[in-house]
């Protein structure tokens, strides 16, 4: 039984890594930063019991990445030297 749920959420992961992967890479322009906020949020998704869908993403998931984007770089520098939040920064 375990092991059909951890091959279902492996199966999960490797559907949806990429495009939560990129989703994050688009916000933080790290790599590693954004792997480490796509581990968080399928980490969490998962503790929370989401569904496994495979046909199409859980908006969930997508809503708990974005948190780890915001937690991620809740303050950013605009050109100018002032700092301001996330949704300043993307709607510049």
């Amino acid at each position: 039984m375990a092991t059909d749920d951890a091959m279902q959420v492996e199966v999960f992961y490797n559907r949806w890594k990429a495009p939560v992967y990129r989703f994050c890479c688009v916000f933080l322009g790290d790599k590693d930063a954004a792997s480490e906020s796509t581990t968080s949020a399928f980490f969490e998704y998962i503790r929370q019991g989401g569904s496994l869908e495979l046909t199409a993403m859980p908006t969930r998931l997508l809503g708990l990445a974005l948190a780890r984007v915001q937690e991620c770089c809740a303050m950013v520098v605009k050109p100018n030297g002032k700092a301001s939040n996330l949704a300043e920064a993307v709607l510049m």
